[in-house]
């Protein structure tokens, strides 16, 4: 409804406010069990298309911490090299270790294909779903860490959909593809980091299967659908739980002077988009209302040959409550958009011999300074008021 001013009707007219009442009723109604004309709950109606969706956008912030960030990249490092600070290596005709040029970045997914290594134990692969030019990368205006090291925000241009990340299967096979092995749902994604190997130098993985021991990292075209050896976890059917034992490591070394300084990494960084609560639930099928059976999800698990079930609820992260936080998240499009804090670290490896040299020479003032007096404040009075 349009209400022309006045000033559009005739030059001496002049323009007011005009109020029109709409009234409104409101007529109680009973609604009866079975009803065909039933209300629409918008609610109602969000969350289950929010529970429906299997597809997600992730989007978050990268911290990089690393004695190697900001280091010049070169064949052979005196053991000064290793202690600069960022801004004294700096030079733009040369390249540096930063997370732009170290790694290559994937998106993978847990599979159902694992391997097993005997009582509850499994290794798991990984699939990837997206490739690093799906992913972009990029410097946080004014965030720094602790160090002084710049942050990095991190955005996948993909949506990542769970129906149909396996593709080597049927495509119209997709109640199985949001499980891992073992009926699990799949609860997070994971960002894989594979450290660019410059100068030919051999990256190494744990080998779970000989005890461990480490081998050569040889997957260097790696596609979509390929798969990622990754870390061992541990099932409690019983008690419906899953705990990664083993988490799974990168090595690779650097030339510091006469030693070889090896340097160790996690390569898979959780993104979190489910959580089980934390009541275990139980049901037994025999002489149980259809009702109640009916509430038992597909995922959970037959425990024994006499129809008792255990599970624990899926909560999608956005309605999960953790004690005094409640998670929201953007759902739009038919989207869940997921954000993440994310912690990437390599450090040198001290259960390597020569690299245990290495930094048991600390580089140090040649005078200190020591400080004789006495605290007078009482530590238990820490953070009260005067």
């Amino acid at each position: 409804m349009n209400i022309q001013l006045g000033s559009h009707k005739s030059i001496d007219s002049i323009n007011v406010d005009n109020n029109n009442i709409i009234g409104l009723t409101n007529k109680i109604r009973n609604f009866e069990d079975f009803e065909l004309n039933l209300f629409a709950n918008s609610s109602e109606i969000f969350e289950n298309e929010y529970d429906l969706t299997e597809k997600y956008r992730l989007y978050g912030s990268i911290e990089y911490i690393s004695i190697l960030n900001g280091l010049e990249i070169k064949t052979l490092y005196r053991k000064s090299d290793l202690f600069k600070p960022f801004y004294d290596l700096k030079d733009y005709d040369k390249k540096y270790y930063d997370i732009f040029n170290s790694f290559d970045i994937y998106v993978v997914i847990p599979t159902k294909y694992n391997i097993s290594l005997g009582n509850n134990k499994y290794i798991r692969q990984f699939e990837v779903v997206c490739k690093p030019e799906d992913i972009v990368i990029q410097n946080v205006g004014f965030d720094n860490n602790v160090y002084g090291d710049k942050g990095y925000y991190f955005q996948i241009n993909n949506d990542v959909d769970l129906k149909y990340f396996d593709v080597n299967e049927d495509i119209e096979k997709i109640k199985y593809e949001t499980y891992e092995n073992f009926n699990y749902p799949i609860t997070d994604f994971y960002l894989y980091f594979k450290f660019k190997d410059f100068f030919g130098a051999n990256i190494m993985y744990n080998n779970w299967l000989n005890n461990p021991t480490k081998s050569i990292l040889t997957q260097n075209n790696i596609n979509i659908g390929d798969y990622i050896y990754g870390d061992v976890v541990e099932i409690n059917p019983e008690n419906f739980s899953k705990e990664i034992i083993k988490n799974q490591t990168y090595y690779f070394n650097l030339s510091v002077e006469d030693k070889i300084m090896v340097n160790k990494y996690n390569p898979f960084l959780p993104i979190k988009i489910k959580k089980y609560s934390e009541e275990l639930h139980t049901e037994n099928i025999n002489n149980t209302s259809y009702i109640d059976i009916n509430q038992i999800p597909e995922y959970a698990f037959n425990i024994d040959n006499s129809g008792n079930y255990v599970w624990r609820t899926l909560n999608n992260v956005s309605n999960y409550i953790d004690e005094n936080n409640v998670v929201n998240t953007p759902f739009i499009n038919n989207r869940k958009y997921l954000f993440n804090k994310l912690l990437l670290n390599t450090v040198p490896d001290i259960s390597d011999l020569d690299t245990k040299i290495l930094f048991d020479e600390i580089i140090t003032p040649n005078k200190f300074l020591f400080i004789n007096n006495t605290p007078t404040n009482d530590i238990n009075k820490l953070g009260k008021t005067c």
